[in-house]
């Protein structure tokens, strides 16, 4: 890489991701953390907050979510179909 610091890319510098233009380039891993709403893996008001308190990273990739009951890999995990919505006013 160069030494240059003029070419160099930073971790403060911008990014633009599949069309879209970020700050800078802090990415949050996913995480899952297992703490739907039961029964119908629904998420809910803590996972609002949960990602609201983090939500200054640039690019969040969720944690472990399926779109339908046959994607699900374990319980507890957050669904998100059109019958699943936010709880608590999320």
């Amino acid at each position: 890489m160069p030494t240059n610091n003029t070419t160099q890319t930073t971790l403060f510098s911008p990014l633009t991701f599949l069309g879209q233009e970020r700050p800078h380039r802090v990415v949050m891993a996913p995480m899952t953390r297992a703490r739907s709403t039961q029964p119908g893996d629904v998420p809910n008001q803590m996972n609002a907050i949960y990602y609201a308190q983090r939500a200054s990273a640039a690019l969040i990739i969720s944690e472990a979510t399926q779109i339908s009951p046959q994607g699900k890999g374990y319980s507890f995990t957050l669904e998100f179909t059109v019958q699943n919505k936010w709880k608590d006013g999320a």
